[in-house]
């Protein structure tokens, strides 16, 4: 796992104000922990700027954003963009020096008076193998880029060197006058919808950019307006937004575009637009003036759209069929809320009433779309809901599974489950209002569970959130989210959701009312065989500090958490740890801690693998001893009970573990958690 110290200093270290970035392995002996963050000789200034690091999903490789020159050549003064890896080096991405350039020895903390185009280069995407490279930048990097203008580039590894290459290309040949990854970065590096803006294998790049009507044949009125573009090998453009081939709409006028994913090899691409493409598109009355409002998406009303790159045809996914219901406004696509890695699903809210007799005209309904068919509804969402779907990525309250058959999300509105027929009565008593809960969709039996709701019906005292809560506990966050990689509130089978809560949902809390981080199972996964499932407890039942989600595996065998409770005799400090709760768990003997001599830590430099995750001194709190006692009849039903999880069908699984516990009559260790060693499913 790889994650970036923003609580303190790691251990002993003495960081400077850059967050240090680790990346973490776990080996025979012990939890692996070395520091990634890059050299510092130039002191960056409290406030000043700057640090963004995003790494490959084999966490072998990781991106470094930055001002300063970690190579020789590199422009001082400017946000420069390195790769770096397990061989250690760095690369220049964007190796070319900018038009405008900051004067010499502009400190970093006045970057912003020193230099009138602060060029803050932000990641947006790479390819599998991280030779492809897409990012964004306000600086002139190639012959004919605007300065000061959002221009998106591709940095291309060629013959052991790295090129840069406008991908902002219109169709006609032309560099837009401004372009972005999907549907953009913003000068603070935190994505918008980005998702699979590059394919992985790096041959398809996905991107919004002002049209000039360059396309053939030209569409008259679209100049200036943002409109949906692929670029194909870094050679040819096509233009993904325009009308279908024939198609003809009861309003022809030119609209906005607006990218929201993509199937990973970018075969598949969704956008909504407030044109109507297809013969059989209807969006209403438009709602903005492009003479009077800068025109890049005054989108409240729109259709959503899948262009297959592989047939070359374009389908709208959204035809009101609810007609005259919806002559107002049509579908009103709102936003999506995800799409899965082959296309074939893809969620998301609309105020049309798109299925007759289902969710709400006018309201924030939730649908899904699976394999180009008609729109299915799952569930009416309160506003606030579909305004957190609308916002950026690394804020959303949901998470969709890579298949795209299991869909976890946050409601206000009190929604009808398997496990609350009649919706679960969420009115906090001593605030008044409706607290936001989590909930899971599964499509192949178009149901939805209330994962965070209180299994006793008891009224929630705090809001259900997915993975974590922000710093401050008032704002969600998902966990180590960005571009390149979404943290994994949901194993990649939908059997498994992690969220936080104060609300006492195992009896064990005993009045603790802080944000805690749970597990829920659904039946039939682990060790649940409960209708409607188990909520197991993975923080500390008695410590009175906020458990943060960090990140899982796609399993949901290991879930990472940070807090400053102490939750092993070897955490001895009052900082933030990190820990691995896993299934199969437990604790070795701790170990004599080793004395620090001078600096803890050096750049690239591995840690003691006797300290755990966290890094404090001492034995590692998850892993078992190195010489075992002999295998118990409850290790034995462990076992036994993981392989029957292998098991395909329901019925076979629950043969398998009831032949397992008559054999061995023991209860299992099973999911334990490696600081407490207690069951967690």
């Amino acid at each position: 796992m790889s994650f970036t110290n923003l609580f303190g200093a790691y251990a002993n270290a003495q960081s400077a104000s850059l967050a240090d970035a680790y990346v973490s392995k776990r080996a025979s002996q012990g939890w692996l922990t070395t520091n990634v963050s890059p050299p510092t000789p130039t002191a960056t200034a409290p406030g000043g700027a700057g640090v963004q690091y995003e790494f490959s999903e084999e966490l072998n490789q990781w991106l470094v954003d930055l001002v300063q020159p970690l190579v020789e050549g590199a422009t001082p003064g400017i946000y420069n963009l390195f790769l770096s890896g397990e061989g250690g080096g760095y690369r220049w991405i964007n190796n070319a020096t900018p038009a405008s350039v900051p004067p010499a020895g502009c400190p970093g903390s006045i970057l912003v008076l020193c230099f009138q185009f602060v060029d803050v280069t932000a990641p947006a995407g790479a390819s599998a193998d991280f030779r492809h490279v897409l990012f964004e930048s306000t600086a002139s990097l190639v012959p004919g880029a605007p300065e000061g203008r959002q221009n998106l580039y591709e940095s291309v590894e060629e013959d052991g060197a790295w090129h840069v290459k406008m991908a902002g290309v219109l169709p006609d040949g032309k560099i837009a006058e401004e372009s972005t990854a999907g549907s953009g970065s913003n000068s603070n590096g935190v994505t918008n919808h980005v998702a699979n803006a590059i394919s992985q294998g790096g041959e398809r790049v996905v991107f919004q950019a002002l049209s000039d009507e360059g396309q053939q044949p030209a569409e008259s009125g679209q100049a200036g307006m943002m409109e949906v573009y692929e670029r194909l090998n870094g050679t040819e453009t096509v233009e993904l937004s325009k009308p279908a081939p024939g198609a003809t709409p009861a309003n022809t006028a030119a609209q906005p575009a607006m990218f929201w994913g993509a199937s990973t090899d970018g075969k598949h691409v969704f956008f909504t637009s407030q044109a109507e493409l297809t013969t059989q598109s209807y969006t209403g009355a438009p709602v903005c003036n492009p003479e009077e409002e800068v025109f890049t998406g005054c989108s409240d009303r729109g259709d959503l759209y899948e262009y297959d790159l592989e047939t070359e045809t374009l389908k709208d996914l959204t035809v009101d069929t609810n007609l005259p219901a919806d002559t107002e406004e049509g579908a009103s696509v709102q936003g999506v809320v995800g799409t899965s890695a082959d296309g074939a699903y893809v969620y998301f809210v609309a105020k049309g009433q798109l299925v007759p007799g289902k969710g709400v005209d006018g309201g924030y309904n939730l649908y899904v779309v699976h394999d180009g068919g008609a729109p299915a509804f799952i569930a009416t969402l309160n506003e606030a809901d579909a305004n957190d779907w609308a916002e950026r990525e690394v804020r959303l309250e949901s998470y969709l599974t890579p298949s795209g058959r299991h869909l976890a999300f946050t409601s206000v509105n009190p929604l009808a489950s398997t496990n609350f027929p009649s919706g679960y009565d969420n009115v906090n008593e001593g605030t008044g209002s409706a607290e936001r809960e989590v909930y899971e969709y599964a499509a192949a039996t178009e149901s939805v569970v209330c994962v965070s709701c209180d299994p006793s019906g008891a009224p929630p005292i705090g809001a259900g959130l997915l993975g974590s809560v922000g710093r401050g506990e008032g704002n969600g966050g998902r966990g180590a989210s960005s571009a390149f990689h979404q943290a994994r509130v949901v194993s990649s089978n939908g059997g498994r959701v992690f969220f936080t809560s104060r609300d006492p949902l195992v009896p064990s809390l005993k009045g603790n009312t802080a944000a805690k981080l749970y597990e829920y199972e659904q039946e039939g996964e682990g060790t649940c065989e409960t209708k409607g499932g188990c909520v197991y407890l993975l923080s500390s039942p008695s410590s009175p500090d906020i458990a943060y989600f960090v990140d899982a595996d796609s399993t949901g065998d290991n879930v990472f958490l940070a807090t400053l409770g102490q939750l092993t005799p070897s955490d001895a400090d009052q900082l933030y740890d990190v820990y691995d709760s896993r299934v199969d768990g437990g604790l070795q003997s701790p170990a004599t801690a080793v004395p620090c001599s001078g600096s803890c830590r050096t750049a690239g430099e591995p840690l003691s693998t006797t300290s755990p995750l966290s890094g404090a001194s001492g034995a590692s709190g998850n892993l078992r001893a190195a010489t075992r006692p002999t295998e118990t009849r409850a290790d034995k039903l462990a076992k036994a009970l993981k392989a029957c999880r292998k098991k395909k069908s329901r019925r076979k699984r629950r043969s398998c573990r009831a032949q397992a516990r008559k054999r061995y009559g023991a209860q299992p260790r099973a999911h334990r958690s490696a600081w407490s060693g207690k069951r967690r499913g």
